[in-house]
């Protein structure tokens, strides 16, 4: 198990590698106080040295080695950008040293000064790494229009950083959300009902819908277009599009929960349920009590789930024809057979085959049974 940071063995070795552990993990640790902004954990450079003195003394190592050598920290940059800080006097000038650190992580933008802060190679670098880094750039290259499109081209992320005035820019808006959709959050208000914006944003990621102008969630192309991005975003939809059959069948066939969202009269509908099923089983439970009663929609449902054998009636789950079905299709389905069909050496046969941990839910009779046990050993 790790120690925690700066705990050693009193008689841990006595070797670079392990002291190059100890002193990295000290340097994340710390590194993370200031990305994050913990007030009470923050510390400067040389509380990390001391640190690193007097926690790993044990390695006899010469800490300043450590933050001089490259390689080490730059891995520890990529994991807490706040690392930078922390290097060596000769290295934070080093303008090689800081493009390798933002390669490796964009976030240490916060932290290489002003000069590559109004550096366009810098600041792109950065947000090629991680497009939340534009939020530390200058100003002035927050409103140039046109670097801003070339960083949100890159990443759609930096769009929530730029300039106000270029967030009503729709060339730049319909680039971000293209990229990144979610960003949909930060346009103006007009472009957020631009039926063109929405439509990108939502094709890109269907939940940014809920930063759409809430006329737009009427659109039945957007709509559409935005469950088979994400089925959930069937919630934002109006209420006659919730009762739209093709646009429900969109959206549980990519997220079968995306049905709880579905309007009411759609739940006798055979095959959104079993659309919905293939990914979440349960929703099976919710369907029309006719459906439920029905033995070829039964078997139809656990073909294409079988574990949705634990959410039927019991008349099916001692019906040896559904629970064989069932068994073929996910050998786990066993749990849910009714006892007398554990029994039955067929199906358990046909559910070990599938997967052999399943035995556990067999009558004991059958976990002796000699051929099915020579099954499981060529397993």
């Amino acid at each position: 198990m790790d120690k925690k940071v700066g705990e050693v063995e009193k008689d841990g070795p006595n070797n670079l590698q392990a002291s190059r552990k100890v002193a990295l993990r000290i340097v994340k640790h710390y590194a993370y106080s200031l990305q994050f902004s913990f007030t009470h954990m923050q510390v400067d450079r040389e509380g990390v040295v001391d640190a690193i003195k007097k926690y790993a003394s044990t390695y006899k190592f010469q800490v300043m080695d450590f933050l001089a050598d490259r390689c080490f920290v730059l891995e520890a940059i990529k994991s807490a950008a706040g690392a930078f800080k922390f290097a060596d006097d000769k290295l934070r000038v080093d303008k090689d040293f800081i493009r390798e650190s933002l390669k490796r992580n964009g976030l240490a933008l916060k932290y290489v000064g002003e000069e590559f802060q109004s550096n366009k190679d810098f600041v792109l670098e950065a947000v090629k790494s991680n497009g939340c880094a534009f939020e530390y750039a200058n100003t002035e290259l927050t409103s140039d229009r046109e670097f801003v499109l070339e960083a949100v081209k890159t990443s759609g992320f930096a769009f929530q950083y730029v300039d106000e005035l270029l967030q009503a820019d729709k060339e730049i808006v319909f680039h971000a959300v293209k990229n990144t959709g979610r960003v949909l959050n930060y346009a103006s208000s007009d472009l957020r009902a631009d039926r063109e914006v929405v439509y990108e944003a939502v094709k890109n990621s269907g939940l940014a819908l809920y930063y759409a102008n809430t006329g737009l969630r009427a659109d039945r192309n957007i709509i559409l277009q935005a469950v088979k991005n994400h089925g959930w975003a069937l919630y934002y939809a109006a209420p006659h599009l919730q009762a739209d059959r093709e646009i429900v069948l969109a959206a549980v066939k990519n997220d079968g929960r995306a049905f709880f969202y579905a309007d009411a009269s759609l739940r006798a509908d055979p095959m959104i349920i079993i659309e919905a099923v293939k990914g979440t089983p349960s929703v099976i439970q919710y369907a029309d009590a006719n459906l439920l009663t029905d033995r070829q929609f039964a078997l139809e449902a656990v073909n294409a789930n079988g574990m949705a054998l634990e959410y039927l009636g019991l008349v099916f789950r001692a019906d040896p024809e559904v629970v064989l079905e069932a068994v073929k299709s996910d050998s786990f389905a066993l749990k849910f057979a009714d006892v007398t069909l554990r029994e039955d050496r067929q199906i358990v046969f046909e559910a070990v085959k599938k997967g052999a941990s399943v035995i556990k839910y067999a009558d004991p009779c059958l976990q002796k049974d000699s051929e099915i046990l020579e099954m499981i050993s060529k397993d």
